[in-house]
């Protein structure tokens, strides 16, 4: 089976690049989208200061008005039965995106396409992302439980009362929760999810399409100068997502019975760790020094995901159950629970162009190590929980002009803590997207 893969990805390649070299029938269209947003968060008192580890802070506002703003630019060809060409996605906004990515580039990849399958190369979204199924991929506004909620709370956990060996550890919460339900090597809150890849799918037999994704790191994207930078052995500090050698995918199915439809996906991802960024002492939340000059190995990347949506008539229903299992923990703890996973349920209304859903997310992390480049903390043995429930509706105005309003309750909490790592509240959100 792999070297069929291999030969025919290779062959691909080879026909698309010797067709493109003649530069004809190529077609070359430009576009883009406008999301120009509305958010108000209420959140936990404390997580209003800038520094919620201070007694006395600025605060944040509570309201703003922001955009996010994406160019794409298609390349498309054909030529005896191939289709060739690439795709560019620029970030456009005055300021760093979202992510908090600073790059002009977003995504950016090459394809050939024929009858015996598809394969993709660049930094860009891979199988898991096309062809996941889950309660959130059915969600309306922003994508509800995975969609703009997890950049409007204080990025920080760590309560007022905070004492000042937590102010020294790795506070955000990023790093101690799962704020979004994407298996490692998808998670947008480290740009993993754009990561360099190479991807290949088969054909829809009857319903069913394989599709597999092998990425180098986790930690690189972009041109060559990003390769320096990237370690092979160690990740970056506050990366948690770092992994090398990784191979993700599996499969989707669709089918229609009747006025029926099925979706389903099960998905996988396997890959090796990086180490922790340094071997210093592993510290508690008492500042207690669990573990005294740590071999800095991490468990394997480890994680699968199913996921089914029902569709009948104007009404989607459907969820997901996702496990991490010990992916990223510190080999060297004993003792505790290991385990993350997350689920989702959904349920979406569509008639004509109105459209409406109600998500639900819950995630658990135990036993994960978080570092700052100085020292390595950990609450263990401990379970640190996030729940979202959203709300949102859409309504398609006129050709590429989608006015739509969002609510969400989040809830993060640090149930073995008594330090203040909770904050809980509601963020509503209202805007237009424009897909030019």
């Amino acid at each position: 089976m792999s070297k069929k893969i291999l030969t025919l990805t290779a062959a691909m390649v080879v026909s698309a690049a010797s067709t493109a070299l003649a530069g004809e029938g190529l077609k070359v269209t430009v576009g883009g989208s406008l999301d120009t947003q509305i958010g108000v968060r209420n959140q936990k008192s404390s997580f209003n200061n800038v520094d919620p580890t201070a007694t006395t802070s600025d605060k944040l506002r509570k309201s703003a008005l922001v955009n996010d703003t994406k160019l794409n630019v298609n390349v498309d060809g054909q030529k005896s039965g191939l289709k060739y060409g690439g795709k560019i996605i620029l970030n456009a906004d005055s300021s760093v995106n979202k992510f908090g990515d600073n790059n002009v580039g977003y995504q950016t990849l090459v394809f050939a396409e024929h009858s015996m399958g598809r394969i993709e190369a660049g930094s860009a979204t891979g199988a898991y992302d096309a062809m996941r199924v889950s309660g959130a991929t059915l969600a309306k506004a922003t994508g509800g439980i995975n969609g703009d909620v997890q950049y409007w709370w204080n990025p920080k956990i760590y309560g007022a009362n905070t004492t000042a060996l937590h102010g020294n550890a790795s506070t955000f919460v990023k790093q101690n929760f799962i704020v979004s339900p994407d298996l490692p090597s998808n998670s947008s809150k480290g740009k993993e999810n754009t990561a360099a890849k190479i991807t290949v799918y088969t054909p829809t037999y009857y319903g069913i399409k394989a599709g597999v994704s092998y990425i180098p790191d986790t930690e690189q994207k972009g041109s060559v100068a990003g390769t320096q930078n990237v370690l092979l052995t160690k990740k970056t500090v506050y990366n948690q997502d770092a992994y090398k050698d990784v191979w993700s995918g599996g499969l989707m199915f669709h089918h229609k019975f009747d006025k029926v439809h099925v979706r389903a996906s099960a998905l996988a991802e396997s890959g090796k760790a990086k180490d922790f960024a340094d071997s210093t002492d592993i510290f508690n939340n008492a500042g207690t020094a669990l573990l005294v000059n740590p071999s800095r190995k991490r468990n394997k990347l480890q994680a699968w995901e199913i996921g089914a949506n029902v569709s009948f008539m104007n009404f989607t229903v459907g969820g997901s159950w996702g496990d991490l299992g010990k992916s990223g923990t510190s080999k060297d703890l004993t003792g505790g629970k290991k385990k993350q996973n997350f689920w989702t349920a959904g349920a979406a209304y569509d008639h004509s162009h109105f459209g409406a859903s109600v998500t639900y997310f819950e995630s658990k992390k135990n036993s994960s190590v978080e570092d700052n480049g100085t020292k390595q903390f950990i609450s263990a043995p401990t379970q640190k929980v996030a729940k979202l429930l959203s709300i949102g509706v859409d309504y398609k105005l006129a050709p590429g002009f989608m006015p739509y309003a969002e609510v969400t309750r989040f809830d993060l909490h640090d149930k073995n803590s008594n330090d203040g790592r909770k904050n809980t509240g509601n963020i509503f959100l209202a805007g237009t997207k424009l897909q030019f």
